[in-house]
């Protein structure tokens, strides 16, 4: 399987785990930007993973972008909002990075 595929089914597993907040009495306004950052944030964890070759450093990213929700719940529609739009320039970022290695020449 390829990477990016793997890619792809972790990220929407990643996604289908955080419908349980659905459970949990969640806003459905706020949902789908939940839900777009889960998937997103499970690409960019995929990358941590394949980059680093350890389960650590994702786990670690992951613990601090939890810490840094928990810290700015007083706003729950604004911080979503920046999460999101800081999700999807990190994977805009990534994404260019990884073009951008395709076409680099090997040293050697």
């Amino acid at each position: 399987m390829s990477q990016i595929k793997a890619a792809l089914i972790s990220s929407l597993l990643f996604l289908a785990f955080h419908l349980v907040h659905l459970f949990a009495g969640a806003d459905l306004e706020l949902m789908p930007y939940q839900l777009l950052n889960a998937f997103i944030m499970g690409v960019v964890l995929t990358y941590i993973y394949i980059s680093s070759k350890s389960i650590l450093v994702p786990i670690a990213f992951h613990t601090v972008w939890d810490f840094m929700i928990f810290l700015n719940k007083s706003n729950p529609i604004k911080i979503h909002f920046i999460v999101t739009f800081i999700s999807l320039l990190i994977i805009v970022i990534l994404f260019l990075w990884a073009i951008l290695n395709l076409y680099k020449k090997p040293k050697g």
